[in-house]
């Protein structure tokens, strides 16, 4: 078994875009608003869809204590088929339009050519058989994925 992490990011510097999205949460009642973007992590490298990089890619992460994660135990072939998720899905687009679709106005939408990051995790690892998320996609926060524990069922 190898190790997967799934990162959960507090942003320090509050961009504008962070500061939207921790303000939303924290009206939500989200205990950890300030968790604004998460990762699935291997081998150094963090696979998400990201507003800052134009969506969906595979990027170097130097871990530091902005970051936090869980971790998941896979097998060669669960990681292959996270490794396999991103390649259907590399250079699609960022879903801003679901932040305020989904996020907002509460409508659940889906668009399979834009992604953002909480919905790009949790598809990737129910992809991959290493944990079921606790709502559709398209409708989970950030902060929620602290929850994941690789349970499938």
């Amino acid at each position: 078994m190898k190790e997967v992490r799934i990162l959960l990011y507090r942003n320090s510097k509050k961009t504008w875009y962070d500061k939207v999205i921790s303000t939303w949460q924290r009206i939500l009642g989200f205990e950890r608003y300030d968790i604004t973007h998460t990762e699935y992590y291997i081998d150094g490298y963090g696979y998400s869809s990201s507003f800052r990089d134009g969506g969906v890619r595979k990027k170097r992460i130097k871990l530091n204590k902005n970051w936090e994660y869980i971790t998941l135990l896979a097998t060669d072939e669960q990681i292959g088929k996270l490794k396999e998720f991103f390649e259907m899905h590399e250079g699609k687009g960022y879903d801003t339009k679901n932040i305020f679709l989904n996020k907002i106005l509460g409508l659940n939408r889906d668009n399979p050519d834009k992604w953002i990051c909480s919905e790009y995790v949790c598809s990737a690892v129910k992809y991959a058989g290493l944990s079921a998320c606790p709502y559709k996609a398209s409708m989970v926060y950030p902060p929620e994925l602290r929850f994941l524990d690789g349970r499938t069922a």
